[in-house]
């Protein structure tokens, strides 16, 4: 546990995470209260409307800091120079990695609350009361958080294998930058192909996710164990 804690203080901390997710945020209010504008009038601040929000610049600052920071974990030893006390330790590599993971994990957990807190936040504001907390927990912690843990796992084993920081980077960058120039602009749109990714949906207020909550259940479970694997 003392490892994990001090994994994730080591991301907390460093004032170049601050910054990167402070930008987040800022965007991240800042389509929370604009939101859609069609014919000039705004939408009213839907829970289901901020769901979507949340996936026009906040995503790219999170795919920044855990693409970024997973390499910044594994080869921080290296770095400070601590991997030679390190290895003449008693602890095995394992729970080195583990602890590495498990507080990159929670890096993650930090980054699917913000929304939840900036959402309410902004619907207090602007006056609307019905938040909708279900909604919330379902789209960021049972599909986002998933999501992010996922492309922690791809890019932590890119850089265990590739076993350079700046190289593991590059790799891990350039992989994601494939999936999405394929799926996006090659019209190779099929979902069991691209790690990670989930079919289409859309809330509702009527039904919530309605009939695609069952895909993005085994698209997730599926995926989760090709990760863990």
């Amino acid at each position: 546990w003392q490892l994990v804690k001090i994994e994730f203080l080591n991301v907390i901390k460093d004032p170049y995470f601050r910054a990167i997710l402070l930008g987040g945020v800022i965007f991240l209010v800042i389509d929370y209260w604009i939101g859609y504008t069609n014919y000039g009038v705004p939408d009213r601040p839907l829970t289901i409307f901020l769901m979507d929000y949340k996936n026009f610049n906040y995503q790219l600052f999170n795919f920044i800091i855990l693409l970024f920071y997973t390499g910044e974990a594994i080869h921080r030893d290296k770095t400070t120079g601590f991997h030679i006390i390190n290895d003449a330790l008693p602890v095995s590599n394992f729970r080195f990695f583990t602890s590495k993971l498990a507080g990159l994990i929670g890096v993650a957990v930090i980054l699917v609350s913000i929304p939840l807190v900036s959402g309410v936040l902004i619907q207090t504001l602007k006056g609307h009361t019905i938040y909708q907390l279900d909604v919330y927990l379902k789209e960021l912690y049972l599909i986002s958080l998933p999501g992010y843990i996922l492309m922690i796992l791809l890019s932590f084993t890119v850089h265990l294998i590739v076993n350079n920081k700046f190289a593991g980077h590059g790799v891990a960058l350039a992989i994601w930058i494939t999936m999405f120039m394929l799926r996006n602009f090659g019209e190779m749109d099929y979902n069991l192909f691209y790690y990670s990714y989930l079919p289409g949906y859309r809330w509702s207020d009527i039904n919530g996710l309605g009939h695609f909550a069952a895909p993005i259940f085994w698209f997730t479970l599926y995926w989760t164990f090709f990760g863990i694997v």
